[in-house]
């Protein structure tokens, strides 16, 4: 993990920036959100739950 995530960071965040609906994890600090994890397949990250 990046030096900023320490162990008082409880929480991440999801952003979605495509269509497919897959995630990025991250972590924004100010203006700039930090990318951690990428999902390669719907699903990696969370059960996202059925359609």
């Amino acid at each position: 993990m990046p030096p900023f995530i320490t162990p008082d960071v409880q929480h991440l965040q999801v952003f979605r920036a495509t269509g497919d609906n897959r995630v990025f994890l991250g972590l924004r600090k100010e203006n700039i959100f930090h990318v951690i994890f990428m999902e390669e397949q719907f699903g990696d990250i969370y059960n996202h739950g059925s359609k």
